[in-house]
């Protein structure tokens, strides 16, 4: 059988909420007090995590300073892979990739595109749990501003169908990460 999961829990997976990155909504601190007192096989982190909700610095190392600090943060929690939104890419997607560089948290996406056609991150990530093979797929939504022209945001449904025809066969589910509007989940 193949479903798509979108925020439902049909495998019995336990999936845990650690609190918001970002905002005083609980912030890093109680991220990493549940991840000690809860410990988990495997992790993951979806975005947006580094957009103007990380405030206005007064410069870009500032912000360079805060991003890198929360990959390393996530590192110690040992998170597999983020789910890159487009809201993250700003200013550029040179400056969030930046400061990526020296993290071994890999960076998921499957419609954020390059202009050239090219995928800057990994389109799905495929994990096996109680013999199901689970593909991952990261979507986003194109963000009301973009600064940076080097990519675009490639329609969900023709994207959907791209990775389908790839790996559809060779999976059990595909479980759909992203903040994606109502309209968009339909």
């Amino acid at each position: 059988f193949r479903r798509v999961l979108f925020r439902s829990n049909m495998l019995g997976l336990k999936l845990l909420h650690a609190g918001c990155s970002i905002k005083n909504l609980g912030g890093v601190e109680r991220m990493c007090q549940f991840a000690q007192s809860h410990p988990a096989d495997w992790v993951f982190q979806i975005g947006p995590s580094f957009t103007e909700m990380l405030g206005d610095p007064e410069t870009v190392q500032e912000r360079e300073s805060k991003r890198r600090a929360l990959w390393k943060i996530w590192e110690i929690q040992k998170v597999a892979f983020y789910s890159v939104d487009a809201i993250d890419l700003n200013p550029s997607l040179q400056a969030f990739l930046k400061t990526h560089e020296t993290s071994q948290i890999s960076l998921v996406s499957s419609n954020i595109v390059l202009k050239n056609g090219k995928l800057p991150f990994q389109p799905f990530w495929i994990k096996e749990f109680f013999g199901k093979k689970i593909a991952f797929l990261s979507f986003s939504e194109k963000p009301e501003k973009q600064s940076d022209a080097s990519w675009k945001v490639e329609p969900l449904e023709v994207v959907f169908e791209q990775i389908n025809k790839e790996i559809g066969s060779q999976t059990d589910v595909f479980y759909v990460l992203g903040a994606l509007s109502p309209t968009s989940r339909s």
